[in-house]
């Protein structure tokens, strides 16, 4: 919905309806490991090519965006063909 991930209250509110345990969520989110392995995660989408999310990759080529998961099916479908 467009909610900046920034602060808890978002980030509650999007684990709740993602039918995610709110506390355990929060906690993770100040756990050092865990931002530990999103940051390299992070590092590595971004070496990778990965300018924006969600972002989808079919055959080397990225899509990014909501407005691109179109392109990013249709291009599959032309891959499986």
């Amino acid at each position: 919905d467009g909610a900046d991930l920034a602060t808890a209250d978002a980030i509650a509110r999007a684990a709740a309806a993602a039918g995610l345990d709110v506390d355990a969520t929060l906690a993770a989110t100040r756990d050092p490991s865990c931002k530990r392995a999103l940051r390299e995660r992070t590092d590595r989408a971004v070496a990778d090519g990965v300018r924006g999310v969600p972002t989808w990759t079919v055959r080397g080529v990225h899509h990014w965006g909501d407005d691109q998961l179109e392109a990013a099916l249709a291009a599959r479908q032309e891959s499986a063909a």
